[in-house]
């Protein structure tokens, strides 16, 4: 006799992860650099909360050498440091822009980032 659970098969219900209008195995990749630990990680938690692929970076030296290979949809980062960056990636990088979203008090709030990283990844493509 064989076994049945009263429960009904994990794998046929979709669950987390993704929306159903994502494309497959799609999550807009999001690099987040601030020296701030605390305020980097309200941020990658928010991202990553709203499905979001997120690498956090503590600096603009840390995250250069990854960018080319991550090549990210954006970036967010302090003001201090998307400044810093704008001067790094003019100074010599052939690569594409990559938009950056400064993190302010106002967008720190969860639902104000999403929503503006959302508006700056709808105008970069």
């Amino acid at each position: 006799m064989k076994h049945r659970s009263l429960r009904s098969d994990r794998r046929t219900t979709v669950r987390g992860g993704r929306r159903s209008s994502d494309y497959g195995g799609h999550a807009p990749m999001i690099v987040v650099i601030d020296e701030d630990a605390e305020r980097r990680d309200v941020v990658e938690a928010a991202l990553a909360q709203r499905r979001f692929a997120v690498a956090p970076f503590q600096s603009v030296e840390q995250a250069i050498p990854s960018l080319r290979t991550l090549r990210p949809q954006a970036v967010v980062a302090s003001v201090d440091v998307a400044a810093t960056l704008r001067v790094a990636r003019g100074a010599g990088s052939a690569g594409r822009a990559i938009p950056t979203l400064p993190v302010t008090s106002q967008t720190l709030q969860p639902d104000r980032l999403v929503a503006s990283l959302r508006r700056l990844l709808r105008r970069a493509r």
